[in-house]
């Protein structure tokens, strides 16, 4: 059997004094009143050895925090999308451009939707010129139109 000692902040348990203090020092610091959700993302963070302040705001929601966390373990450039301006969703599909190594520049845009992101993600990932319609003006339906047909071009 073993004995294992932790530290109890609330309803969050470090292995370590100095992780709990961290934890204690964001809370009491910070104004704004963190949901339990966003206290876990900032909890995983520490555990990860991240630095949460780039993400313990207000102006992120806990699945906000949660791509940002992400990104920052798997040390991403992650200015491309840590702003309050990308939804979860398109935060979580830029994170996997750039885990997959693809030049999120093309669509870590606000204007986009999360979908039209899908979409450009989908044809980088098919090895494609995207740039002919990566544009947030068009429309997703109008997007994937022009992605079918460089498929096609593709396999000819």
């Amino acid at each position: 059997m073993k004995i294992e000692k932790f530290y109890k902040v609330g309803n969050i348990e470090f292995s370590n004094l100095k992780d709990a203090k961290k934890y204690i020092e964001i809370n009491k610091n910070n104004s704004y009143y963190f949901g339990e959700e966003e206290k876990e993302e900032i909890a995983l963070g520490i555990k990860s050895n991240v630095d949460v302040s780039i993400y313990a705001k207000h102006e992120f929601d806990f699945l906000q925090m949660k791509e940002i966390r992400l990104g920052l373990e798997k040390k991403l450039e992650i200015n491309w999308y840590a702003k309050p301006e990308f939804d979860e969703y398109q935060m979580k599909k830029i994170r996997e451009g750039l885990e997959e190594g693809f030049d999120v520049s093309i669509y870590a845009n606000p204007d986009f939707s999360s979908s039209q992101m899908y979409v450009i993600f989908e044809g980088l990932n098919e090895g494609l010129d995207v740039s002919s319609y990566a544009n947030p003006e068009y429309s997703l339906e109008k997007m994937q139109r022009i992605r079918f047909e460089l498929e096609e071009e593709n396999d000819l």
